[in-house]
């Protein structure tokens, strides 16, 4: 038992190394990206689009509520909205990320889930996933109306149904730690 517990753990934390690694790769770009754009950005504040566009406004409607394509062509505040609307997302999921590699080493290291700080970890992760939607959304939106940018305010219900699954899990690990600690009192 011990060793399949050691090879799975070990095969989720290559996995989740190499998630780590995208992440910071993937938000490195976005940093990059969000200083190209405004480095080739016009006096007005947009980039025209080519004439042979892939991607007309029509089809481009708006991603988390903001517009970026317009008739003058891609608008760089907006842009800019969007990017950091993405990079606050991409920090909520890298501390999932780094809160679920600490709780699955707890868990190979003392080969019990059953642990106070596994709960303390999963209602942090609850409070992350809960949160996650709500507070970059809230940032972005708070940026797009101070920078004259049309945006919508939406929340996806299901990072809140998610996040209250998690809360209801670290209860049961809280219950689940009580046992264990019942059962190795008996014994």
């Amino acid at each position: 038992m011990k060793e399949t517990i050691d090879k799975s753990a070990r095969k989720i934390l290559i996995i989740s190394q190499v998630l780590k690694v995208i992440m910071i790769i993937t938000f490195t770009l976005l940093l990059l990206g969000m200083i190209m754009i405004n480095y080739h950005r016009g006096n007005d504040g947009y980039i025209p689009l080519p004439e042979h566009a892939p991607v007309t406004t029509e089809q481009a409607g708006s991603k988390f509520g903001i517009t970026v394509l317009t008739e003058n062509g891609l608008n760089v505040k907006a842009f800019d909205v969007l990017l950091v609307n993405l990079a606050g997302r991409m920090a909520f999921c890298f501390a999932a990320l780094v809160i679920l590699r600490r709780l699955l080493k707890r868990i190979v290291k003392s080969y019990t889930p059953f642990e106070p700080a596994n709960v303390r970890s999963i209602r942090q992760l609850a409070w992350l996933v809960l949160l996650s939607d709500v507070l970059p959304e809230a940032v972005g939106w708070i940026l797009a109306r101070l920078s004259g940018v049309a945006a919508a305010f939406q929340l996806n219900i299901i990072f809140l149904f998610m996040g209250l699954v998690f809360l209801c899990v670290a209860e049961i690990f809280r219950y689940g730690c009580y046992l264990q600690k019942e059962a190795d009192e008996t014994l």
